[in-house]
């Protein structure tokens, strides 16, 4: 069992190499531990070559991380991610297609299309022949906010 101010040593050398962790109490074992998760903090941790001794685990890990389905969206990059992704979709983009392209959840897609148009970003224009409720479109404000993200602002 490790103490607690180790493990806290340990999240702030994290912190310092810029991956987001934790700290969490097992109640089964009683032991403090240090989480690193998603897919991103570990892609990080492989850069850092961690396991440069036992071909194995390096094996096993670099397996595990390439098993991951699909790229996590951290909080606060949401807007960005969807306009980006909005604006790479070639096809009319209706919000299953586009749940497909970016290979998330139609509910989750919907939602947050519809929290960009209330923002203004983007606009819905109803298709009524195909029987599909919305083709989805960035708006003038949603390109000039995809603009300031690329110029790092």
């Amino acid at each position: 069992m490790k103490p607690k101010e180790e493990i806290e040593y340990i999240n702030k050398l994290f912190k310092l190499l810029n991956i987001k962790c934790s700290i969490v109490c097992s109640k089964s074992d009683n032991e403090w531990i240090s989480c690193v998760s998603g897919q991103s903090e570990l892609r990080k941790l492989s850069d850092f070559d961690i396991f440069k001794l036992t071909k194995e685990r390096k094996n096993r890990f670099n397996e595990m991380i390439i098993s991951y389905k699909r790229e996590q969206t951290k909080i606060g990059e949401v807007t960005e991610f969807y306009l980006t992704k909005l604006k790479d979709f070639q096809e009319e983009a209706t919000a299953p297609k586009l749940a497909r392209f970016i290979r998330r959840g139609r509910t989750r897609t919907i939602n947050v299309l519809r929290g960009l148009q209330k923002e203004g970003l983007i606009e819905g224009k109803r298709i009524r022949k195909t029987g599909r409720p919305f083709v989805f479109e960035i708006t003038e404000k949603g390109n000039k906010l995809l603009d300031n993200f690329s110029k790092g602002l």
